[in-house]
C-alpha cells in the first residue's frame, strides 16, 4: 500500500504538480521496480507502457488512458507478495490506466471546471479567494482517488496471482500471453518510429 501511495503521488506530477517527469513510465518503472526489489522488471514494464503511450497526451477533450497508473498498477501486481505473472499484470495495468481515465480523470476534470467557474464568480463579486486552498484540496482529491483505484486493484487482483500462474502453465492461452508481452516492446518501437517519421 505504501508503494501504491507513491504511485498515486507520482501521478500528480503528470499534469497537476511539479512536472518533473517522474510520472512517465520510463522513469517510474525502474524506480518503482528498484523499490520493490526488481529494477529489471520495473524497467521492462516502464518501457512497454512508455512506448505504447508516448504520443498520447491530454489535449482539449481528449483524455487518454493514464500511463502512470498503467505502469504503476502493472508493477504493483507483478512484484511483491502474491505476485501476478507479468503477461497478466501488464495487460491488467493497461486496463486500469484505461479505467482511471473514465472513473477518475474525466469526472475530476469536470469537477475542476466547476471549481474554476466558482472561483471566477467569486472574483467577479470582489470576494477574496485563497487559491492555495483550492489547489491543495484538488490535489488531495486526485491523490485520494488515485490511491483508492490502486488499492482496490490490489485487493481484488493480487489474490488471483496463483491463478494467473496456473493459466500460463503450458496452455495455448499462456503461450499467447507470453508472446504478446514479449512482442509488446517491438510493437511499441514501431509506434515510436511511426510517430517520429518525417512528413513529406
Amino acid at each position: 500500500m505504501l508503494a501504491a501511495g507513491a504511485v498515486a503521488a507520482a501521478e500528480l506530477d503528470s499534469t497537476l504538480a511539479f512536472q518533473l517527469m517522474v510520472s512517465r513510465p520510463i522513469v517510474l518503472g525502474p524506480l518503482l521496480g528498484l523499490a520493490l526489489g526488481n529494477p529489471l522488471v520495473g524497467a521492462f514494464v516502464g518501457l512497454v507502457v512508455e512506448l505504447l503511450s508516448h504520443d498520447k497526451i491530454p489535449i482539449g477533450g481528449l483524455i487518454p488512458a493514464n500511463a502512470t497508473v498503467s505502469a504503476g498498477a502493472g508493477l504493483l501486481l507483478a512484484l511483491g507478495p502474491g505476485a501476478v505473472a507479468i503477461p497478466v499484470a501488464v495487460p491488467a495495468g493497461l486496463f486500469l490506466g484505461w479505467l482511471h481515465e473514465r472513473a477518475v480523470d474525466s469526472p475530476l476534470r469536470r469537477r475542476r471546471g466547476r471549481v474554476t467557474l466558482e472561483i471566477a464568480a467569486r472574483l467577479g463579486r470582489g470576494e477574496p479567494v485563497l487559491l492555495g486552498g483550492f489547489v491543495a484540496r484538488e490535489l488531495f482529491v486526485q491523490f485520494a482517488a488515485n490511491l483508492a483505484l490502486l488499492a482496490a486493484a490490489l485487493v481484488v487482483m493480487k489474490p488471483l496471482g496463483a491463478l494467473a500462474w496456473e493459466v500460463l502453465a503450458e496452455t495455448p492461452l499462456g503461450s499467447g500471453l507470453w508472446a504478446a508481452v514479449l512482442i509488446a516492446p517491438w510493437f511499441g518501437a514501431g509506434m515510436l518510429a511511426h510517430s517520429l517519421r518525417l512528413s513529406r
